[in-house]
């Protein structure tokens, strides 16, 4: 029955509805309800809803329709329920952390399972700001075609950081079934915990690969007898770990602490132009100099005549630079934007050019 959740309302014109025959009887199966209740894949989710509505709208028919020509027709009897149908909100009882403060459903729609083998920790997203527990659900749906399920113990690691494998806090297991099946269990949080993750250990025989769909209903919640903290949104979150990604790659590229040497073009000599992107500036390194060209002092010698190079993009060249040190640096402030770096290097003047890029 909690199909009607998911569909929602549904109205039917009866003067349209009822000019036609029945409509056409749609075989379910246990794919189109886990398609039905699954956020991933919109294009499955908005066809099970429709082959369900056709469904409903079958049997309406026979209740509020009549023929008034010819025998009223009898419906199709009801097909039996199909195997492995998920299971949603069963009446389980879990240990009270009181009212919600945030809800999210983070789901792993068709993850692959080999056997023997260990997938480490895989990010599922981060916890909502001041969460000090949760309420964990999944609902397993093993795919037939893909062997019909295993046991898997599954592990969710609370972790402060959305990179390391460190896990700060108790790892929390979960075996899931050969057959479909729900869990429900209350979980605490640990002190500084900032992101769940799950990792997996398979160790039956043989490597027979399944499909299993997840779904992790996610409440944050006080601990028991605690008052409700103040739950962030986690999209807040994630939008300052998008704000602080961003700044610092604007600090790398615009204001730099250091450059990391890139790509080398050794042998310059003439005239030409390199194709760059994205860079901080270019270290040259004159290899072959002339001992007719002009050069003076010694801290370091200044060199004459051999030659300039220039930053720009095919709109335009903006201010050309001589080559005038045997190991000379150039960085420009806004390196970034160009995409061309021209040469013109006095006959016999040989350089090496090697880009330097931001830190990662």
């Amino acid at each position: 029955m909690f199909i009607a959740g998911f569909i929602g309302g549904v109205t039917y014109e009866l003067a349209t509805f009822c000019s036609t025959d029945p409509p056409v009887l749609p075989t379910l199966t246990a794919q189109d309800f886990v398609d039905l209740i699954q956020a991933s894949d919109f294009f499955a989710k908005t066809a099970a809803v429709k082959k369900i509505n056709d469904w409903i709208g079958y049997y309406v028919w026979f209740d509020v329709c009549k023929c008034d020509v010819g025998a009223q027709p009898t419906p199709t009897s009801t097909q039996a329920q199909p195997a492995n149908l998920p299971t949603v909100n069963p009446p389980t009882v879990v240990p009270n952390v009181g009212s919600p403060c945030y809800s999210n459903q983070l789901v792993v729609t068709a993850q692959q399972f080999s056997k023997p083998n260990t997938i480490g920790p895989q990010p599922l997203g981060a916890l909502p700001l001041g969460a000090t527990s949760c309420i964990f659900d999944v609902s397993s749906v093993p795919d037939p075609a893909g062997g019909g399920g295993f046991t898997l113990p599954l592990q969710l690691l609370f972790t402060s950081t959305s990179v390391s494998n460190l896990a700060i806090g108790p790892i929390y297991t979960v075996s899931i079934p050969a057959t479909s099946t729900h869990i429900r269990s209350a979980l605490q949080i640990p002190a500084g915990a900032t992101f769940l993750k799950y990792q997996y250990t398979e160790t039956s025989a043989g490597t027979r690969i399944d499909d299993i769909s997840w779904f992790f209903d996610f409440y944050c919640g006080p601990q028991v007898g605690q008052a409700p903290p103040c739950c962030g949104d986690v999209g807040s979150a994630l939008e300052i770990q998008q704000i602080l990604e961003l700044v610092t790659l604007i600090q790398r590229q615009s204001v730099p602490f250091a450059y990391v040497p890139g790509t080398v073009h050794a042998g310059l000599s003439g005239s030409g132009v390199l194709n760059v992107s994205g860079l901080l500036g270019m270290k040259l390194t004159i290899t072959t100099d002339p001992t007719t060209l002009g050069t003076e002092g010694s801290s370091p010698p200044i060199l004459f005549d051999r030659g300039y190079f220039t930053w720009g993009t095919p709109d335009g060249y903006p201010q050309s630079e001589r080559l005038e040190r045997t190991n000379q640096l150039s960085l420009p402030a806004r390196c970034s934007a160009f995409t061309d770096f021209a040469y013109d290097f006095h006959p016999g003047v040989v350089v090496t050019a090697t880009e330097l890029v931001r830190e990662p």
